[in-house]
């Protein structure tokens, strides 16, 4: 099944946007996709812009701030991260659909990048290598500065990840806490098994010492500056290769939900842990 904005003709109407063209040879325009959200009005979303160069020439894309309902203290700033891996939409569509929902934010401020990776999946043609291979090779990148930057004037609580390599069998995810792992994060996957293959142990803990973390930012992962405190917590979801992209989007749509409700549970009950 091919993905498909939510409301068919719906167009992009944001007058703040200046719209990369679509992908050559693709059949969705991942802009259109976010079309409906941008265009829905909701006076909990608030849109900003992510300059970028694609084939030398600027764009626009966009970076959403969704509020949620207040239920007393400081709300929770969670980063979504999207459009990491050019050709697979579904993470697009996963973001778009998520926006469009309250009921999960209650508590949370959501800052979400719907398109990380914008010249590869704009011009995959001239730009064939990952967005970690080229912000491995040239850390100076401008795309690489911008999130950096982000990094450290927003001072996120969490970041989420939505990856769609095409490898594996399994939906997984890797954190770097083994409590929030056993706490949140399994239970999360473990709820996608009636219509997505996960496996027994999904999630992977990773170290979480400076020089770990150093270590994937050499290699262009999608990190704070390791010194960066306090850090944020991490999640980086998988899905599996041979979903439809449909499916997938739904995956991804419901493992973030259910990560956040679970993580907000919790967060209310850590002293108790």
């Amino acid at each position: 099944m091919k993905l498909q904005p939510t409301r068919t003709h719906a167009k992009l109407r944001s007058p703040h946007l200046r719209k990369p063209p679509q992908p050559a040879g693709a059949t969705v325009d991942p802009m259109e996709l976010l079309a409906p959200l941008l265009a829905a009005g909701s006076p909990n979303l608030f849109i900003l812009t992510h300059r970028v160069q694609i084939d030398g020439v600027p764009y626009e894309l966009p970076k959403l701030l969704l509020l949620g309902e207040r239920g007393g203290g400081v709300p929770i700033k969670v980063g979504i991260f999207a459009g990491l891996d050019a050709g697979r939409e579904e993470t697009v569509a996963a973001v778009a659909r998520l926006l469009m929902q309250l009921d999960f934010a209650r508590d949370f401020a959501v800052i979400a990048y719907p398109i990380v990776d914008g010249p590869g999946i704009f011009a995959p043609a001239t730009s064939r290598a990952t967005v970690r291979q080229r912000w491995a090779a040239r850390p100076d990148d401008e795309d690489a500065h911008y999130f950096r930057a982000e990094f450290a004037n927003l001072g996120l609580h969490g970041m989420i990840q939505l990856r769609s390599t095409g490898k594996g069998k399994t939906f997984t995810a890797v954190t770097r806490s083994a409590l929030l792992a056993e706490e949140v994060v399994k239970p999360a996957l473990r709820s996608l098994a009636p219509f997505v293959p996960v496996a027994d142990e999904p999630v992977r803990v990773q170290p979480l010492s400076l020089k770990a973390r150093q270590s994937k930012i050499t290699a262009g992962a999608l990190l704070p500056n390791p010194a960066l405190r306090p850090w944020p917590f991490e999640v980086e979801l998988f899905a599996p290769a041979g979903l439809a992209p449909e499916t997938a989007a739904r995956a991804f749509f419901l493992a973030t939900v259910q990560i956040l409700r679970r993580y907000r549970v919790f967060v209310s009950h850590k002293s108790e842990l």
